[in-house]
């Protein structure tokens, strides 16, 4: 495993930093709503711009009528050029917050977005660089702008870098027993609620149960901002609409590229009928996961290896995951590094970890993503290194 040195880890960094933004400046170089390929700046940024727009508009009442999200659609982007229409899907607290961006057209808004979650990464990438040795901070800066799932996070106008920043935060702040702030940040996750599920069973396993109070709170006090501003019909509404949640994979086709849930996973390769069954085989694997671990938890308190958990479970657990959503393994790859031993099973393992993301395009080719496979066996190896003392954790 000599190869694999810090110079050579860095050159492979780079290479693919300089390959991806150059060609996503090549492909975004066009004044417009639509970029050289013919596709919409930043893609999926249209619904939360248009659920903003209606806020704006002063037109809240109608957030979550589908016939109406889609019309508004097609009054921001006047085009006879194939686009896709998107769903009402994120809670309204979001179209708040995406609020201030409806106030200018539709690409400015995009690069704008771009610009906030260049910084977003840019705070996590700097909180996480902490807990690395100097001589390591660089590959973490190159590791995280040429990785896909962060990528891919620009192409598609995704909120990736928020969920990013608020688990970096929120898990670091746990970490420091600051319960206030760690729960109020994680609860940020609500904006997307099927990756706070997975924190919430962390926290239980943990025992931490000030951290979970102070996530629910959080919570609820978006949702008490809501009722306020937008009355509390629009949150009704939302949560009339939530079951929508459970035809995504009707709704929309992802390739296996993009679909990394264990669900999502057997629903394409079985087809839409075998939902209940692939549901129910997901709440089984999950299950045995959170067996699995804890008593791993409650062995080993070492804050790294501990998030690195709390990462792997966001992951496992969603129902609706995808290229995107990777970005959450970001914290375990990096802190792992950091506190296995350098030899070369440890080394097999973060490769591993690391490839099943980083070349999620190969997926297309091997029908099906390998993603939660690699995250169970990363599990699996964590509980045996701790509970084997000669083999061991590097404890720091």
């Amino acid at each position: 495993m000599d190869r694999f040195s810090p110079a050579t880890i860095k050159r492979f960094f780079q290479l693919c930093f300089w390959g991806q933004l150059l060609a996503f400046v090549g492909v975004q170089a066009r004044l417009g709503d639509f970029d050289w390929l013919n596709h919409l700046h930043g893609r999926d940024f249209l619904q939360f711009y248009t659920a903003g727009k209606i806020v704006l508009q002063g037109q809240a009442q109608h957030l979550y009528e589908q016939e109406y999200f889609v019309a508004t659609q097609e009054q921001i982007i006047q085009s006879d050029r194939d686009w896709p229409r998107y769903y009402s899907l994120y809670p309204p607290m979001l179209s708040l917050i995406i609020c201030p961006l409806a106030t200018v057209s539709f690409p400015v808004a995009v690069v704008l977005w771009w610009g906030i979650s260049l910084a977003l990464f840019a705070l996590a990438t700097y909180e996480l660089t902490s807990h690395v040795i100097p001589s390591e901070r660089p590959l973490v800066w190159w590791g995280m702008f040429s990785f896909q799932p962060v990528v891919t996070t620009f192409w598609d106008g995704q909120l990736s870098a928020i969920w990013l920043m608020t688990i970096t935060y929120g898990f670091s702040a746990q970490h420091q027993r600051k319960s206030l702030k760690a729960g109020l940040l994680l609860s940020l996750l609500a904006l997307k609620p099927q990756l706070g599920v997975g924190i919430g069973l962390w926290l239980i396993l943990q025992r931490d149960g000030k951290t979970l109070f102070w996530m629910f709170f959080g919570t609820l006090l978006q949702q008490g901002l809501v009722c306020l501003i937008l009355g509390g019909g629009v949150l009704q509404a939302y949560f009339d609409n939530i079951s929508i949640y459970a035809q995504l994979q009707g709704l929309y086709r992802f390739d296996p590229s993009y679909q990394h849930s264990i669900s999502g996973i057997l629903i394409d390769q079985f087809g839409s009928e075998f939902q209940p069954w692939a549901r129910l085989i997901h709440l089984g694997i999950v299950l045995f996961v959170l067996w699995w671990v804890s008593p791993l938890l409650r062995a080993l308190r070492e804050w790294p290896i501990s998030a690195s958990i709390g990462c792997f479970l966001v992951v496992l657990v969603s129902p609706h995951l995808l290229l995107y959503d990777l970005v959450l393994l970001t914290p375990a790859i990096i802190l792992l590094t950091q506190q296995l031993p350098r030899d070369n099973f440890s080394i097999l393992i973060l490769l591993m970890l690391y490839f099943s993301t980083m070349l999620a395009f190969g997926y297309q080719i091997l029908g099906a993503s390998l993603v939660p496979l690699c995250v169970i066996i990363t599990l699996i190896f964590l509980r045996k290194s701790v509970m084997t003392p000669r083999r061991g954790i590097k404890f720091t």
